[in-house]
């Protein structure tokens, strides 16, 4: 029989302190198109959405950046397993590669604010061959993440401090808001 390791003397370091956090959402901020290079605090951004799914910055620049990962990776994976356009299956018909990359970034492009699928969609770009080896099922499944119609809204909607908790789905019109 097997004994189990001695874990009191193991250490877990917290990957995303307070600080570091602040350096990705800086990076974003700070983002400039004209010189769209991403960084390690960039990618290190959106490895953390995809893990915590906490979309930090303005919508704006996040896009930005998240667009450029995008083409990144659309292009990485296209370069190593070219995208097959035309009828694959029965049930399947591909477009051609640059028609349906240009569809999926004027689907992001027409966001006013993250889709609710934002998280999904970082762990697609962040670490694509994790679930897909071929370029055209990735971009199926970033383009399936994209067709929703439902997005993050950012509300200044807050409760007061005398309002009672609800349990999600429970309805009282005596419910107490202010806006700030």
């Amino acid at each position: 029989m097997k004994s189990k390791p001695d874990l009191s003397s193991l250490t877990i370091e917290e990957p995303h302190h307070n600080d570091e956090i602040n350096a990705y959402v800086q990076a974003v901020e700070n983002f400039d198109e004209e010189n769209a290079t991403l960084t390690e605090d960039l990618e290190k951004y959106l490895n953390h959405v995809a893990k915590t799914g906490h979309i930090l910055g303005t919508w704006k620049k996040v896009q930005k950046v998240f667009l450029l990962k995008m083409k990144q990776t659309m292009n990485e994976f296209f370069e190593k397993n070219p995208y097959k356009a035309g009828k694959i299956n029965p049930n399947c018909e591909n477009d051609d590669y640059h028609e349906m990359k240009d569809r999926l970034i004027t689907l992001i492009d027409d966001f006013d604010s993250p889709p609710f699928t934002f998280q999904r969609l970082c762990e697609l770009i962040t670490n694509p061959k994790k679930n897909y080896s071929k370029c055209e099922k990735f971009m199926r499944a970033v383009e399936k993440n994209l067709m929703v119609v439902t997005s993050w809204s950012y509300s200044n909607i807050k409760r007061t401090s005398d309002t009672p908790c609800k349990v999600n789905g429970t309805f009282d019109s005596q419910t107490h808001y202010t806006s700030e």
